[in-house]
């Protein structure tokens, strides 16, 4: 292996070194200003706060993050992957961004492999360049969020397929039930893949010869399950009956054609031109539900792709230029019979995930998505391959890719100045701290600047409360804030009755009285409310 090692790196100097330029500027975008917080959200803030109770405190769980249907919990492999990286970072919540983009800058490394297998160097260059500097793709790595790191994953499991179906071993099987049973742990949106990890197993029972590890592989997918099976018989069937509820009893499935088929095209359409020409435009407003109306699409429409924050996707004429381009070589190989085992993968992942996912007619988030982005940066790996064929096609091939190139690093790192970075947030809850007499139950609540954070608990301030301090409130549902003798409030975007404030976290808590206040820098307000 050694030997092998060493004569690959010598016989392969020069794409190397462009490779190893690619990963330092990739590096350079996700890591940059990463040490600020600038996104620490409920999301965030909640899984951190979690994952230290069980690092800390030892309270395990059974239950992951819950997703978009209220009442339906993800595994919980999540937490526990994030519990040694909180470890080393001492409890700072920028570890697990750290973290985030790290599996970003893998993502880079190994989609250059892959596409170096499926079509070549010069095409795996180019494809690793794009990817590491699409504003899309940049803007996921830099902050943390259980699905940011799925393209990785997902990559990996395809790529495991690939190795399956092509030398017929049952350990690639193995491999990828291991890969695809901890990407479902991340977003339920990859359980679209599921008839293809299906079609796999089925595959395997009939051309593998160790039916032991074919089994192997479903008794693996099973116990990254088995958490939330264990829970729902612990708990009369709770999931189960909330996931019934929102699906079936909620009218959010049809089978019928005029209520999916318009949106999974819109949908396929949407991810290859927005993810390789789209840029961010900064609004007030942003329409986070995705239509899924071919109207709306082609009239160059922006979408809200990134969840959470003020930003949508404006793509370009030329992406849909590449769009038809790779619909026309996909045919073209089709037709030569040529790469027929790599397209029928891409195309059963990009075709499956639309389907299943569009059979789903509630309400629909772009980012539901994020597991499938790396599919169209595969589909134009196809396209460049083909281009470099010819010698025409060579020098078309650099003209795209440094149009391209341009267009991105023109587009990447697109930052709003932030509204506070983990200095501010650290600051505040010290404050709390300080004041906190632990023989009375308090809780918090906060107002922020951002009229887009729809929550109001906190979750940020009372990481670092507990984390940091070793100061425990209440939790944050109603009945928490009930219970809390008091109440800290956060006004960061001003609250000038905070006796009176319709919030929930204030009517359930039912205040009589300020029993102090601290004004801070930046007009943040701290009001410690008593009943």
């Amino acid at each position: 292996m050694k030997k092998r090692i060493i004569e690959f790196l010598k016989a392969n100097k020069i794409e190397l070194l462009f490779l190893a330029l690619i990963i330092i500027l990739a590096s350079f975008l996700r890591f940059y200003k990463i040490n600020e917080l600038h996104f620490f959200t409920y999301d965030q803030a909640r899984d951190d706060l979690i994952v230290k109770r069980i690092l800390v405190d030892h309270k395990f769980t059974l239950l992951g993050p819950q997703s978009s249907m209220r009442g339906v919990y993800l595994p919980p492999f999540y937490y526990y992957t994030l519990v040694p990286i909180l470890w080393l970072s001492g409890l700072n919540p920028i570890g697990v961004d750290v973290y985030t983009a790290l599996i970003g800058v893998l993502t880079v490394l190994l989609l250059w492999w892959v596409v170096r297998e499926f079509f070549g160097r010069v095409p795996a260059l180019i494809i690793a360049a794009l990817y590491a500097t699409s504003p899309l793709i940049v803007e996921l790595s830099h902050r943390a969020w259980n699905p940011n790191t799925q393209p990785f994953f997902i990559l990996l499991f395809l790529y495991l397929l690939y190795k399956l179906f092509k030398t017929k071993k049952e350990k690639f099987l193995v491999f990828s039930s291991l890969v695809y049973g901890y990407v479902i742990n991340l977003h339920y949106g990859s359980a679209a893949l599921f008839p293809i990890w299906v079609f796999a197993f089925i595959w395997g029972l009939a051309k593998l010869k160790r039916k032991s590890l074919v089994f192997l592989s479903l008794f693996l997918l099973f116990l990254f399950g088995a958490p939330l099976i264990l829970f729902d018989l612990r708990h009369d069937f709770m999931l189960s009956n909330n996931i019934y509820l929102h699906f079936f009893a909620g009218d959010r499935m049809s089978i019928s054609p005029y209520n999916f088929l318009e949106p999974m095209v819109a949908s396929i359409y949407q991810l290859f031109v927005a993810l390789l020409s789209g840029s961010f435009i900064q609004t007030a407003q942003v329409p986070f539900e995705f239509w899924g109306k071919l109207k709306s699409v082609l009239n160059f429409a922006p979408v809200s792709i990134i969840a959470h924050k003020p930003l949508l996707v404006q793509y370009q004429w030329w992406g849909l230029g590449l769009f038809i381009s790779i619909i026309s070589s996909t045919v073209w190989f089709y037709i030569k019979k040529k790469k027929v085992l790599i397209l029928n993968l891409l195309l059963s992942f990009i075709l499956v995930s639309a389907f299943i996912s569009r059979l789903y007619t509630g309400k629909f988030y772009f980012f539901y998505y994020i597991f499938i982005y790396i599919i169209p940066f595969l589909f134009l790996g196809l396209f460049f391959y083909l281009l470099w064929q010819k010698r025409i096609g060579k020098i078309l091939a650099i003209l795209i890719f440094i149009l391209m190139f341009s267009f991105n690093l023109k587009h990447v790192l697109v930052f709003e100045k932030p509204e506070r970075i983990i200095d501010d947030i650290q600051r505040i809850s010290k404050v709390i701290a300080e004041d906190i007499d632990e023989t009375k139950t308090f809780n918090l609540m906060s107002n922020y600047h951002n009229p887009d954070r729809w929550d109001h608990n906190a979750v940020d301030y009372r990481y670092f409360i507990e984390a940091f301090y070793g100061k425990r409130g209440l939790d944050w549902q109603p009945e928490d804030y009930k219970k809390a003798e008091i109440l800290y409030v956060i006004a960061e975007g001003g609250l000038p009755d905070p006796i009176n404030t319709q919030i929930m976290e204030i009517y359930e808590f039912k205040p009589k009285e300020i029993l102090d206040t601290w004004e801070l820098e930046d007009n943040v307000i701290i009001y410690k409310l008593g009943k």
